[in-house]
């Protein structure tokens, strides 16, 4: 999934799938920018890294949620997906509760 960071602060995301205990690899998208989101690794397959894909694209902003965006702000996580979904993101303030 493709975030956008248009907060003030850097953001941390990781996406997750409902049939493995595993999240992906937790990113860091610096204010300003976008980056991508995988979902767990599947394990290797021809030589490269397979890894769940989450599709979509979403901006992340501190105002309340709204046609622009979703807000995020410290101590406010936002996750996408749950019920009736297999995958989805949490993306938190970057002093949230890392991830590991």
């Amino acid at each position: 999934m493709k975030i956008t960071n248009k907060t003030s602060f850097p953001l941390t995301a990781v996406g997750w799938h409902i049939f493995t205990e595993n999240r992906g690899k937790a990113i860091s998208i610096p204010s300003g920018k976008t980056g991508d989101v995988s979902g767990p690794l599947l394990g290797k397959m021809g030589g490269g890294i397979c890894s769940i894909v989450i599709w979509g694209e979403i901006t992340c902003h501190e105002e309340p949620d709204n046609e622009v965006g979703f807000q995020v702000i410290e101590e406010t996580p936002l996750t996408l997906g749950g019920d009736g979904h297999d995958r989805g993101v949490i993306v938190m303030h970057r002093n949230d509760h890392p991830i590991k």
